[in-house]
């Protein structure tokens, strides 16, 4: 069958059908794949409430690691101060070099005096 002009034949009007078809499935698609990006969307009102509720971790830690490093801080001047202290008591007990010096010269001094009176017969 030949189509007149300005009417389509069956083969054209078949073709049409197919795209229809096409699009139609086109379309399902594309709604399926909305419906799944809506599922996973937050609304506004929760995801403020996750926000907050992260700040409020956020705060919580920033409290927490002040407290620490207070405390490390407290401890840190007591081993500070106890280092020092130990440090203050071995220099008392070192003797100054000019001890150490004096008792080197009064060794040689009593060498010097001794060795002639040993070594007179």
């Amino acid at each position: 069958m030949s189509a007149q002009p300005g009417q389509p034949d069956e083969v054209t009007l078949a073709v049409l059908a197919a795209r229809m078809d096409d699009v139609r499935e086109d379309i399902r698609g594309m709604r399926t794949d909305l419906s799944a990006h809506r599922a996973e969307l937050v609304s506004r009102g929760e995801w403020e409430q996750r926000n907050r509720a992260v700040d409020a971790r956020f705060q919580e830690q920033g409290r927490e690691i002040s407290t620490l490093r207070t405390s490390l801080e407290t401890k840190t001047t007591a081993l500070d101060a106890r280092v020092t202290a130990a440090d203050n008591k071995a220099d008392a007990r070192r003797a100054p070099w000019w001890a150490v010096g004096a008792l080197v010269v009064s060794a040689a001094a009593l060498l010097v005096t001794l060795v002639p009176l040993i070594a007179r017969p």
